[in-house]
């Protein structure tokens, strides 16, 4: 769900009425941490005689134009690329490192962001 999720109040109750009636469960972008499928892959993810340790994380957003939505002099800023470094700390307790490249193109098309944390 982007921001903001409605102009006022009332909005917002509707959507989340029409999501209560249809069996949806309404979302931010930022609750997915709250949901209990993260936790399940996060117990799947863990299990070392499935997969033995976790070493590396590789993440990457691609948006295209609406990246750029808020203009390039704030192209660094978005919740989009918190979110992956979110998700680095959240799968890799307490990582030893983490590396962020952002490359974006002279048109200002595909954005890719990769967060890679490694041991």
């Amino acid at each position: 769900m982007e921001k903001p999720v409605a102009l006022n109040a009332a909005e917002i109750d509707v959507i989340v009425k029409a999501c209560e009636e249809n069996g949806v469960q309404f979302m931010d972008g930022t609750m997915w941490v709250h949901n209990l499928r993260t936790v399940k892959m996060h117990e799947f993810l863990s299990d070392s005689k499935r997969f033995g340790q976790l070493r590396a994380l590789i993440e990457a957003i691609t948006g295209g134009d609406a990246m750029t939505r808020l203009g390039v002099e704030l192209e660094s800023m978005g919740l989009d690329r918190m979110q992956v470094i979110r998700v680095a700390m959240y799968f890799v307790n307490k990582p030893n490192q983490l590396r962020i490249w952002n490359d974006l193109n002279d048109s200002y098309k595909p954005d890719f962001m990769k967060a890679i944390l490694e041991e």
